[in-house]
């Protein structure tokens, strides 16, 4: 196989690869300099297959980087989002066979080194962004996303839920069809009684 053309893209640092056998891949300019890649050169299967991997590292690094810019992630969310960034990468360019659980593994890896991956702050995030939830979801949340609630259960405050019950009845009554939707919320019905009651007395 023989690279055809090398075309800088309009995102900084990344240049088209592009092969005669109709292979084509994105790589950083840092590693066309690194591996002295030029127009003509022959590519045998094993440098094809670097090529590849070097593609695949850099391109999920930088989408790594930009989801942590967005909102900060734990390990496990990142993970996530990069295999199947990963899987949409496999559909466009078809590689040869990538371990990437090596790949992924080596980007965790940088990140944790550069201090990215902060745990704390990617609960805080997800605390704020469902803080309308009941206590019991917020923990069940952390839970799913495989986070040690006792390490952060001083972050919810279980006594919040009777509040937040009362803003949420104005909209959604008290009738048996609201309390129903108050309970698959996360709302003990215990709470969801003691809001009602306190809000009648008001009235």
């Amino acid at each position: 196989m023989i690279i055809q053309s090398l075309k800088v893209s309009r995102r900084p640092n990344l240049i088209w690869l592009t092969f005669d056998a109709g292979h084509y891949l994105a790589i950083s300019i840092d590693d066309v300099y690194k591996y002295s890649l030029k127009k003509g050169d022959l590519i045998d299967d094993q440098k094809l297959r670097l090529l590849f991997k070097i593609s695949f590292n850099f391109l999920l690094m930088e989408y790594a980087l930009r989801q942590i810019a967005l909102s900060p992630k734990n390990e496990k969310i990142i993970r996530q989002k990069l295999k199947l960034k990963y899987l949409f990468l496999h559909r466009k360019y078809h590689p040869p066979q990538l371990n990437i659980d090596e790949i992924i593994n080596e980007i965790i890896l940088k990140l944790k080194d550069k201090n990215l991956l902060d745990e704390t702050a990617y609960v805080k995030s997800l605390l704020r962004r469902h803080s309308h939830k009941s206590a019991e979801y917020l923990k069940s949340l952390l839970i799913n996303q495989g986070i040690d609630f006792q390490k952060y259960n001083h972050l919810i405050d279980f006594s919040e839920d009777i509040t937040k019950i009362k803003k949420l009845l104005p909209r959604l009554g008290t009738d048996q069809k609201a309390i129903l939707k108050l309970i698959r919320r996360g709302f003990s019905l215990s709470y969801i009684k003691k809001a009602i009651d306190d809000c009648q007395n008001v009235g």
